[in-house]
This record gives structure tokens, C-alpha cells and sequence, in this order.
């Protein structure tokens, strides 16, 4: 029976040091506050790891500031970006002129990124290849680019070798 009485007593010693603890970390005073300040102290210290430091991007921790487009710069590049998918060469006319026209623009990257399937389909490599290495400098993260041509170009060229061996022949 005295084993019975001292179990409870335990427990009961336990869930109130259990309910003082709980109650000191939720305190304003106790806890709470000082794990709101080690995290704010935290963020503030690691703000910089994980960011992306290019010029062309948006999220960029240097503070460069980006210059907003302007309207014609912003109209060429909807132009690009909505052009029927059945039309090729006018999606590359207008994506090189953008290019050409706009040196400083901010929507470069995604210009780069989209031509190199563009010119996959119409069948020129070397200028697959050309934009292919200009898209990754512009914006590192765009990986779908880098896949596209780890799988296009050898295959590409082993065609191209292909037939020249066949004409020799």
C-alpha cells in the first residue's frame, strides 16, 4: 500500500513541476522572449545563406537595384512571350530583336531560356548551342535548359556525324 501512495505522489510531484515549467516558458517574461529574440537575432544573421547573388536577380541580397521595364521593353517582351507556338520563326524574330534591342533589360533570362527549344524545333543547333550557354549565366537556377541540351546536343551532333559519313560513302 505504501508503494501505491508513493507512485501517486511522484506523479503528482512531476505534473506540477511539469505545469510550473509550461507556465514559465509561456510567461512574457520567461522563455517565450527569449526564443523570439535568439530567432530574430537568427534571421537577421543568416539573411544572406541560400540567396542568389547575379546581377539579373530579383531576390538579390547586394541590394543592386533592378531598373523597372518600361513600356515598350515590357510590350516587346509580352510579344515574345505570347507568340503562337505554331509560329517558330516569328517567336525567334522577336526574341532576338528583344535581345538585340534590349541590352540592360531584366527579361533577358527568360528570353534565353526560351529559345533554345524554340531552336530545336526549327533545327539550328548552333544556335541552340549559342543561347544554351548564355541561359545559365543569366539565371543559374534554370536547370530545364541545361537538361535540354545534355540531351539534344550529342545526339545532334552523332546525327550530323552520321550523315557525313554516309555521304562519303
Amino acid at each position: 500500500m505504501s508503494n501505491h501512495w508513493r507512485f501517486w505522489s511522484e506523479g503528482v510531484v512531476i505534473a506540477g513541476l511539469m505545469l510550473c515549467w509550461s507556465g514559465a516558458a509561456a510567461s512574457p517574461s520567461g522563455g517565450a522572449s527569449r526564443a523570439a529574440a535568439g530567432a530574430a537575432a537568427n534571421t537577421a544573421l543568416n539573411k544572406n545563406i541560400g540567396k542568389h547573388k547575379s546581377p539579373t536577380s530579383l531576390d538579390d541580397s547586394l541590394g543592386l537595384v533592378v531598373r523597372p521595364a518600361d513600356l515598350p521593353e515590357e510590350s516587346a517582351f509580352k510579344a515574345f512571350q505570347f507568340v503562337s507556338p505554331g509560329i517558330m520563326s516569328k517567336k525567334i524574330e522577336l526574341g532576338e530583336v528583344f535581345l538585340q534591342k534590349y541590352q540592360l533589360s531584366r527579361c533577358r533570362a527568360p528570353v534565353y531560356s526560351a529559345l533554345p527549344s524554340v531552336y530545336l524545333v526549327t533545327n539550328q543547333v548552333p544556335k541552340i548551342e549559342d543561347a544554351g550557354e548564355k541561359a545559365p549565366v543569366m539565371n543559374p537556377n534554370e536547370v530545364q535548359v541545361l537538361a535540354m541540351l545534355g540531351q539534344t546536343l550529342p545526339r545532334q551532333k552523332r546525327a550530323a556525324r552520321t550523315a557525313k559519313l554516309g555521304d562519303e560513302n
